[in-house]
């Protein structure tokens, strides 16, 4: 008789119900202690699931930020590159709130200190790259798998982000101080700041990741003192190490302003060096072999042998640093367009 597959009819496909696990309770943190305002935040949520999962959007893939919506002031954030948001009236503290798309019942505040600074840093850096996993060691009881496997490879960091900043110097009022408007435009973010030009700094790492570490050979298996062959009671051999990664290239920054502007052009540091290459995976340490206290010559001829040492693997090479900045000058009809659009971000 043939192997028949179960189905549903309709009937039973509309009385069919599929419970899918819904977050009972969220808590909206922050994965690096926050800086100043106008730099970058990074926050996650922490979910606790109605069948007793736990999980964030920072640690499983199917946990999204895009089941959240994030809110400050009534203000809907980005919060894939958010940055603590500027106010007019300079508050204290900030109330940021995340709430569950599917149920808005289920929500959580985080409130914030909100520090000033006339020196911002902001690390558009790429991310380093991953070690490889180690080799599993070769089996001591077993006739096959007695050497150790080889170490992975470690993950390649990843390029720097490649960064236009716009410098707008603004018109002061009688009395009143130049200020300057910075953009920040990238393919994947826009960030506006309003500085102060006698006193602020804005520093940049753009810098490549550097390569994860090559995972080690794994350890070949020791001679059994029950070994029955020559095979089980010789050592294994150690698994060859993983290469290091590459490192990551640096990004590109273009300073865009106007004549006006190119005298604040030294307010913008940046660093956009290659990221390190991966040291490499050690080799895995070959086994020992067993051999009986009163062996002869010709049994310690046949068993007697130890497991080769792995060889170890290759560095992964440095990252190329990142051109140096371009100072793009541009009409003030230009930088107009540019601040106009801005006022939507």
């Amino acid at each position: 008789m043939g192997i028949v597959i179960k189905s549903l009819n309709d009937k039973e496909l509309l009385n069919e119900e599929v419970a899918i696990p819904q977050p009972e309770e969220i808590r909206l943190s922050y994965t690096v202690t926050p800086g100043y305002v106008g730099e970058l935040l990074p926050l996650q949520v922490g979910c606790i699931f109605s069948n007793g999962r736990v999980g964030t959007t920072t640690t499983y893939t199917d946990i999204t930020w895009q089941m959240f919506t994030l809110t400050c002031r009534g203000d809907t954030l980005d919060p894939h590159f958010l940055f603590f948001p500027y106010y007019v009236d300079s508050p204290e503290f900030l109330q940021f709130t995340a709430t569950f798309n599917g149920d808005t019942s289920v929500n959580h505040s985080l409130f914030l200190n909100c520090f000033y600074s006339d020196t911002l840093t902001f690390d558009f850096s790429g991310a380093d790259g991953l070690p490889g996993k180690n080799g599993a060691n070769g089996h001591d009881e077993l006739a096959y798998y007695r050497n150790g496997r080889w170490g992975q490879n470690g993950e390649d960091g990843l390029h720097g982000t490649n960064l236009n900043v716009v410098l707008i110097p603004l018109q002061a009022e009688e009395g009143e101080k130049e200020m300057l408007k910075i953009l920040f435009i990238s393919d994947t973010f826009h960030h506006v700041l309003l500085i102060n030009p006698d006193k602020a700094l804005i520093r940049i790492n753009l810098s490549g990741g550097d390569g994860g570490k090559g995972g080690d050979g794994g350890r070949g298996a020791n001679g059994s003192e029950n070994a029955e062959n020559s095979k089980m009671a010789r050592g294994g051999d150690g698994g060859s190490g993983g290469n290091g990664g590459q490192g990551g290239t640096g990004g590109e920054m273009y300073l865009i302003t106007n004549a006006a502007g190119k005298s604040y052009a030294h307010l913008v540091q940046v660093v956009n060096s290659g990221g390190h290459g991966g040291a490499p995976g050690a080799g895995g340490k070959g086994g020992q072999t067993y051999v009986r206290v009163n062996a002869g010559f010709f049994e310690k001829m046949v068993n007697g042998s130890n497991g080769e040492n792995g060889i170890p693997g290759k560095a992964g090479m440095d990252g190329y640093d990142g051109v140096r900045p371009v100072l793009w000058l541009v009409d003030d009809s230009e930088l107009l367009q540019l601040l106009q659009e801005s006022e939507g971000w």
